[in-house]
């Protein structure tokens, strides 16, 4: 999903914005499309986001992907670049792993894309690369993707979700493993 992300990002005339430490790999499948990369120091990201551009993305995860934690000052992130005209991808896959209760405001203008996987609330299913998808406007570059799915990791990933939640996860497989 993300090479088209990138694909598209290139076709708009935009740059990539990350925070340091965050999606790494990315920046050398970024390097393919000759998309720019520019990191954001968490320390003063309020005051660095103000480089966003229209047309540019920033991608981010929240719960964050570097300390687990939830993204400091996110509401205020996003209205940064909501105002600047940028796009943001929200990638929740930590969504679960945070020990207490809170809520992500899902409704900023600028948040075009949220993605979830199973692969971090429920270590172990990493390599079935179950997850899902959201874009507030149709995306035809990713109608292709409903053909290819694996059933078997699709089925386990609704076992899991079915009976396990990330607070019980390891408590249960322990209890099968022993």
């Amino acid at each position: 999903m993300q090479h088209k992300l990138l694909m598209i990002l290139k076709r708009e005339g935009g740059n990539l914005h990350i925070l340091e430490g965050e999606y790494e790999g990315f920046r050398y499948i970024a390097a393919d499309y000759h998309v720019k990369v520019i990191y954001h120091n968490r320390d003063n990201v309020l005051e660095s986001i103000k480089k966003i551009k229209k047309n540019d993305q920033f991608w981010c995860s929240n719960p964050n992907s570097v300390n687990g934690n939830l993204l400091k000052d996110f509401d205020q992130i996003m209205e940064a670049i909501s105002k600047k005209g940028g796009k943001v991808h929200l990638d929740t896959v930590y969504v679960g792993t945070v020990a207490k209760k809170y809520n992500i405001n899902l409704n900023h203008k600028c948040i075009y894309c949220i993605s979830w996987s199973a692969s971090k609330s429920f270590p172990g299913t990493f390599y079935h690369r179950v997850g899902a998808v959201f874009f507030r406007v149709n995306m035809p570059e990713m109608f292709g993707n409903k053909w290819f799915k694996n059933m078997s990791s699709i089925r386990l990933c609704i076992c899991a979700l079915s009976k396990l939640t990330p607070y019980n996860y390891t408590q249960k497989i322990s209890k099968i493993s022993n």
